[in-house]
């Protein structure tokens, strides 16, 4: 289904995606014929916020938004058109990635990240879903929607943001809370997912996922099958960390990433076990 309104200079195709505030759908480009996707979302604060951040910053592992309307309706943001599918279908279908790939996906990210809180953005939302496996050697972080500015706002917002199980427990009180090391936490999260297949929380509902962030220790990496470098456990253990200020900020973690990298490439990969310990 295409918008009602058309787009001046876009050529809709078909749609690639539906959620709850927007659609995405493929479109050509009339002057160039380049192939573009474009987002219409429902909510107006959602396409402003993606199109600040993706106007503003610019990374090879950041979706790249080429133009934006957000002043009338209907609100769009244009963006590079990814091959590839999203990490979560990967992580669907090998279960458990080799350590110097995660190191690989998650050093990647860390550097989309660096580029973002340089420029003062927070992103709110990694997730495996957020993020493009364009191809066996590049990834990409996606979806703008949720990002803010890494000032910790001290008018009080009760509101929660972002996906329970990547949530750093700061943000389970409220949205304001959220600065760049939240994102760190939702990394980490992340790349002990990778690794393990599992998370390093309790499962449940939203709200028992948020009150295990808030009061519970995540899971030692230790604790599944594997042969875990001392300091690959040490650095998760930093990315987890209940208090902000506990983990690495994003330049620090992108050095730690590389020598990680480089010492896993020189060890026999490991290989993943099926089911959880």
């Amino acid at each position: 289904m295409f918008p009602s309104t058309q787009i001046p200079g876009y050529d809709f195709i078909h749609t690639l995606g539906a959620g709850s505030e927007s659609l995405v759908f493929r479109a050509r480009e009339r002057t160039t014929g380049e192939h573009v996707a474009i987002k219409v979302s429902h909510e107006h604060e959602n396409a402003s916020r993606e199109a600040a951040v993706g106007l503003a910053v610019r990374h090879p592992h950041l979706v790249h938004v080429r133009a934006a309307q957000i002043a009338e309706q209907p609100n769009f943001v244009v963006m590079e058109l990814l091959s590839g599918v999203s990490l979560r279908c990967v992580m669907h279908q090998r279960y458990a990635l080799p350590i110097r790939l995660a190191l690989r996906v998650t050093r990647q990210l860390t550097e989309a990240l660096v580029a973002m809180h340089r420029a003062g953005f927070v992103h709110g939302d990694v997730k495996p879903e957020n993020v493009q496996w364009v191809d066996a050697k590049n990834v990409v972080l996606i979806d703008l929607g949720l990002a803010r500015r890494c000032e910790i706002n001290s008018e009080k917002n009760e509101c929660i943001f972002g996906t329970a199980d990547y949530l750093a427990p700061e943000c389970c009180f409220g949205s304001s809370q959220a600065s760049d090391r939240s994102d760190i936490f939702s990394l980490g999260v992340m790349l002990f997912e990778m690794l393990t297949g599992g998370l390093p929380y309790s499962s449940g509902t939203a709200n028992e996922v948020i009150r295990s962030h808030r009061a519970q220790a995540p899971t030692d990496l230790r604790k599944y099958p594997g042969e875990w470098p001392w300091r690959l456990v040490r650095l998760l253990h930093r990315m987890l960390a209940y208090r902000p200020c506990d983990r690495p900020a994003a330049t620090l973690l992108v050095q730690e990433l590389m020598e990680l990298e480089i010492v896993a490439k020189h060890e026999s990969p490991r290989t993943a076990v099926r089911g959880h310990s």
